[in-house]
């Protein structure tokens, strides 16, 4: 199998694939004061400002982004062009923009990916950074924010569930008990057993993919079938699981890229129509391992949702994200980010590694890149180190 996709006419990126609807400006204007109420509303009603979307935070937990050096050409792209191993801090979290919601309320869950000690040429957004971000969702397409028109229903419904936050809650539960992929997100599953979907496309190197991220190991995949015990009465009982779960196991993902083919098929600008991963299917290209740690260490929970942003543009640009849906977020986010620092009396941390995050380091977690072979410049030359199998702590 591995021949056949390896000889396959992906499509090369081409800014020329871009398409912009001629009212897309206008529907992210429209968004932007939807946000500006809903984030005033819960500032309001918490006395602190969170994310608009996803803002209840189940978990933040370290890692390693782990690269094979024997990838198929057509893999080799970017970050995964080269063998390796980067720090990674993901987090946890659940839909809507209520910090509140009860765990036991059904819906999507999402995690954000941190990869740290990420260099090349980046966009604006990321100057000065060194993370690569990712958005991940536990269902595969994003039907409700397909593009700059549905992302503005979508936020203009927000509006009317700032005076009644059970309004989202309740919507989302029976989007997903609509949703043929969604069958575990209805009963509410445990988040470390959920396969993960950027929903959106992005830019991978010479080529465009959408990403995966599929459990790995056998613990995860038993409680695949299983549901979340609320044994005990309490609205943080996902929380607490993801918690129980991290404190005895090591959980690892495997990095699939779907690789685009054909734009009938795979359409860039519109993200609410599924590729078919049959017809397209889905390829691992590297590895996610989070060992065993404290999952709910507040002081890096309260770090992230006040100091980090979450930001697929805060990147590489072989990494562009693109489509309808990556440029509301292009325009959106950094708005959002600046009046939640207004209110909050917060700034944007640029985090440079490991080291300026919160909390203990878990055992095995790179602190800096590991490489087989490394470029580095010195004194305006390229010099080629092999460091075979040194692990840099």
């Amino acid at each position: 199998m591995a021949s056949d996709l390896t000889n396959r006419n992906y499509l090369r990126y081409s800014p020329a694939i871009t398409k912009i609807p001629e009212t897309e400006a206008e529907d992210i204007q429209a968004i932007i004061k939807a946000f500006t109420v809903v984030i005033n509303g819960d500032f309001n009603q918490h006395g602190h400002s969170y994310a608009a979307t996803h803002a209840r935070t189940l978990g933040v937990v370290k890692g390693k982004l782990v690269v094979s050096d024997n990838l198929p050409k057509h893999l080799k792209q970017g970050l995964f062009a080269t063998g390796g191993e980067w720090p990674v801090v993901m987090r946890y979290s659940t839909v809507g923009h209520d910090v509140g919601t009860d765990d036991r309320t059904v819906g999507p869950r999402a995690v954000t990916v941190k990869i740290l000690n990420v260099d090349g040429d980046r966009f604006p957004e990321g100057a000065g950074g060194r993370t690569q971000d990712f958005e991940m969702n536990s269902g595969s397409t994003i039907t409700d924010l397909p593009d700059a028109r549905g992302a503005r229903k979508l936020t203009e419904f927000s509006v009317k569930a700032v005076s009644d936050p059970k309004m989202m809650a309740t919507a989302a539960a029976a989007a997903a008990q609509n949703k043929p992929d969604s069958i575990a997100i209805a009963r509410n599953a445990h988040p470390e057993s959920l396969s993960l979907y950027s929903q959106v496309p992005y830019r991978f190197g010479d080529y465009m993919a959408k990403h995966r991220l599929v459990p790995a190991t056998a613990v995860q995949n038993k409680e695949a079938d299983l549901t979340v015990k609320h044994n005990q009465d309490t609205p943080a009982a996902v929380r607490t699981s993801l918690k129980q779960f991290y404190s005895e196991n090591t959980a690892e993902y495997e990095w699939q890229c779907q690789l685009c083919e054909n734009l009938e098929d795979q359409p860039i600008e519109f993200s609410g129509k599924v590729w078919d991963d049959q017809k397209y299917p889905y390829q691992t290209a590297a590895r996610l391992v989070f060992p065993k740690q404290d999952s709910l260490n507040y002081e890096l929970k309260t770090f992230w949702e006040d100091h980090l942003r979450s930001d697929s543009w805060h990147g590489v640009k072989s990494f562009e994200p693109i489509g309808g849906t990556n440029r509301v977020r292009r325009a959106i986010y950094p708005y959002a980010r600046q009046l939640r620092e207004k209110l909050n009396g917060r700034k944007v941390i640029e985090i440079q590694g490991m080291e300026d995050l919160p909390g203990p380091i878990p055992e095995g977690v790179p602190t800096q890149t590991y490489l087989k072979t490394i470029e580095t410049r010195l004194r305006g030359h390229i010099s080629t180190f092999d460091i075979g199998s040194r692990v840099w702590k």
